[in-house]
């Protein structure tokens, strides 16, 4: 299983990317890593983002998805 430690660098790599072409978005989030029952990804009221640890196995193209739909 993939360790948090690189789940977050690929996350925070696809975060980035998203960011620009996420134009209403003022500042970078704070990302969070869990493992989740049934969810993949949410946003808390502050803009946190939480991600699921297993959504690292899924192509880039859902991953973006995902922070797309959070942002």
């Amino acid at each position: 299983m993939w360790d948090k430690a690189r789940a977050k660098e690929v996350f925070a790599k696809r975060l980035d990317a998203m960011l620009e072409q996420a134009l209403w978005v003022k500042e970078r989030p704070p990302l969070r890593i869990l493992t989740m029952q049934i969810q993949w990804g949410s946003c808390s009221t502050n803009s946190r983002i939480t991600l699921n640890l297993r959504l690292v196995k899924a192509p880039r193209e859902c991953i973006d998805y995902v922070i797309l739909h959070e942002l």
